[in-house]
């Protein structure tokens, strides 16, 4: 058996002395882990959702739009907050404060309610009708206790054509309006662009 020289790492903290010590396969499975860098801006943006978290219900709700380039946190802000407000089932009845949901490719209401409901783990039937899916929808969201919605890759309603991107922004309105939570999207400036092709 080969003998290792043993590494001084006085020069680290206690933890990562521990990590140091281990396997070569751990370490590298830990270093690919997802990491919080509280860095301020994230702070900030933090701090905002939960102040809308908290918000009394009233007839309009405020909204937040989270911008910045593609691949600089975004996601991993939301995933940190929603982990502050996990999801939990009780005996008969699941809760899921903060529901997070994928924009779809393309801006179509249809598809944007099956996301709501996947998000949701509520089943599918077969070729479901739009009024059903949105009864539906606006059900379970109000059961499972949402109070807050969170849209990642927004910036996706871009991909449809005016027609469509106008029925998606109403139904985001809808949705704020009729459930008086607030929403938050999350995308690149393309984004805000569309959110802004609506005024």
């Amino acid at each position: 058996m080969e003998e290792y020289p043993i590494i001084d790492l006085s020069h680290l903290l206690p933890a990562a002395q521990g990590l140091a010590r281990l396997p070569a396969d751990e370490r590298i499975h830990r270093l690919r882990a997802d990491r919080w860098i509280g860095y301020p801006r994230a702070v900030e943006a933090l701090n905002r959702l939960e102040t809308l978290y908290a918000w009394p219900n009233k007839q309009r709700m405020p909204n937040l739009l989270l911008v910045g380039p593609t691949n600089n946190g975004k996601s991993m802000i939301v995933e940190k907050f929603r982990r502050t407000h996990p999801a939990r089932a009780d005996a008969d009845q699941e809760h899921i404060p903060v529901l997070v949901v994928q924009m779809p490719s393309e801006p179509s209401v249809i598809r944007f309610y099956v996301a709501l409901l996947a998000a949701m783990g509520a089943p599918l039937r077969p070729r479901p009708r739009l009024p059903e899916m949105e009864q539906l929808a606006l059900a379970l969201l109000r059961k499972v206790g949402v109070r807050m919605l969170v849209i990642d890759e927004l910036h996706n309603v871009l991909a449809g054509n005016s027609v469509n991107r106008r029925e998606f922004l109403n139904l985001l309105r809808f949705l704020g309006n009729e459930l008086r939570i607030p929403l938050v999207g999350v995308g690149t400036r393309d984004a805000y662009l569309a959110i802004r092709s609506d005024d």
